[in-house]
């Protein structure tokens, strides 16, 4: 970010703490380094477009595992696993999420299947989706009752 110049030299900000800081207590403070990378605790809200030159990451997958035939989200980006390591395993629902989440979902293992249900639950796929390899998968969004396919 520059600053307003001050006599010859253009002046820029190097780092930048907002609030109590992302780090040091949970209160939505934002942290800017010198490398321009932004950590927040918080939300980020933006009111204009957001564009992306480079490459957009939804992180490492986090693991969850069915149970009841349902699984509960908190990140964009998941590996599900059958309920007690059963070969095959029926996902209807999936609990989180809030309008225009996305949802990136795969499975864990190609010897344990999970079968997405279409309009069982909160699932609208159009038709049941087979996750039989980890290579394959189902981009969601959240419409506000439900994930749809994309």
């Amino acid at each position: 970010m520059d600053l307003p110049d001050v006599g010859a030299h253009p002046r820029q900000l190097e780092n930048l703490r907002v609030g109590g800081g992302y780090g040091s207590l949970p209160d939505g403070g934002a942290d800017i380094d010198a490398r321009g990378r932004i950590a927040t605790n918080g939300d980020v809200t933006l009111s204009a477009g957001l564009r992306a030159e480079g490459l957009v990451s939804l992180g490492e997958p986090s693991t969850q595992v069915i149970s009841g035939g349902a699984v509960t989200i908190a990140r964009s980006h998941y590996q599900v696993d059958t309920e007690g390591l059963a070969s095959a395993d029926d996902l209807d629902s999936i609990h989180g999420g809030s309008p225009g989440d996305l949802l990136l979902l795969r499975s864990v293992n190609a010897a344990r299947v999970v079968t997405v249900r279409n309009g069982t639950g909160n699932l609208h796929t159009g038709a049941d989706i087979v996750l039989d390899s980890p290579d394959k998968t189902l981009l969601l969004v959240y419409q506000g009752t439900g994930w749809m396919k994309l």
